[in-house]
C-alpha cells in the first residue's frame, strides 16, 4: 500500500479514487475527516490521503493523478 496524493479537498480525492478504480486500481482515502480541522490545526496535518492498495500500480496511478491535476489547473 502506498500514498499517491494528499489534499484538503476530499471531493478531489473522491474523484481521483473513482478514476483509479475504473481502471482497476483499488484505492482508499485515509484521514478524510481531518480536513474539517484545517484552520484549527496546521493544514499539513489535516490533509486527507489517497492510497493505492497494490504498489505495482504506482507508476500508472501517479500518471493518472498527474493528468487529472494538470487538467483541472488548465
Amino acid at each position: 500500500m502506498i500514498r499517491i496524493h494528499s489534499s484538503l479537498n476530499t471531493v478531489e480525492l473522491s474523484m481521483l479514487k473513482d478514476t483509479l478504480e475504473r481502471e482497476g486500481i483499488d484505492s482508499i482515502i485515509k484521514q478524510e475527516n481531518l480536513s474539517a480541522l484545517a484552520g484549527i490545526m496546521s493544514p499539513g496535518h489535516c490533509m486527507a490521503e489517497l492510497w493505492i492498495l497494490n504498489d505495482k500500480y504506482f507508476d500508472k496511478a501517479q500518471e493518472m493523478v498527474d493528468e487529472y491535476l494538470k487538467g483541472i489547473k488548465g
